[in-house]
């Protein structure tokens, strides 16, 4: 008889940093390696979707990620390059997600 797979969980990511418009180069070599990081993981099918909000009271940015467990997506947070610099600050919460059927 088959072992059935538990049934991945999601999350939502919203990330956050210095609330300014002016980067210095570093940082904009930082925030490219950040969105290559979150783009490998999208093209590895546990990211399904993330970018920039324009929220008029500040931009940040959001992800929805399909992991197996919290520890999962704990250390995709912990090994993104603009969070490990501290430039940027990433919480996750829990989601009931509603997705396309397949």
């Amino acid at each position: 008889m088959p072992v059935q797979k538990a049934p991945k969980k999601h999350y939502l990511l919203k990330s956050q940093g210095p609330r300014r418009r002016d980067i210095t180069k570093e940082e904009r070599s930082i925030m490219d390696a950040h969105v290559a990081y979150w783009t490998e993981k999208m093209d590895a099918g546990i990211v399904l979707a993330f970018g920039p909000v324009h929220d008029p009271s500040g931009a940040y940015g959001v992800a929805i990620v399909e992991v197996d467990d919290e520890n999962q997506v704990q250390a995709l947070i912990a090994d993104d390059p603009a969070v490990k610099v501290s430039l940027l600050r990433t919480e996750s919460y829990p989601m009931l997600a509603v997705l396309p059927k397949k």
